[in-house]
């Protein structure tokens, strides 16, 4: 008699649908996290650009700001202008507007 203990192809392929099943659940979930995420981050961004713009003009005594002025007295990183540009055009695109 053949005492072997294995599982059958039926139970593996039981097992195989239930992980496609719970992965198509899971997945569309977490491209949704993922863009609320960059969403969340931009507004941050741009939030956080403004402060600084309304800080430069604060201390320096100016009615306006440009980010290359920002950058070179050191109130933004290259990093953050470029990331701000970037936010700014993808909220436009939107048809937002910022505050």
């Amino acid at each position: 008699m053949n005492n072997k203990k294995a599982f059958t192809l039926i139970e593996m392929v039981l097992v195989l649908i239930i992980v496609a099943a719970l992965l198509l659940i899971v997945i569309p979930n977490m491209s949704t996290q993922a863009d609320s995420a960059k969403k969340t981050t931009d507004e941050a961004l741009i939030k956080n650009v403004e402060t600084q713009m309304e800080l430069y003009k604060l201390a320096k005594n100016k009615s306006s700001a440009t980010l290359e002025e920002l950058e070179s007295d050191g109130y933004l990183e290259g990093e953050q202008v470029d990331a701000y540009e970037a936010a700014s055009s993808s909220k436009a695109a939107a048809g937002t507007t910022t505050e």
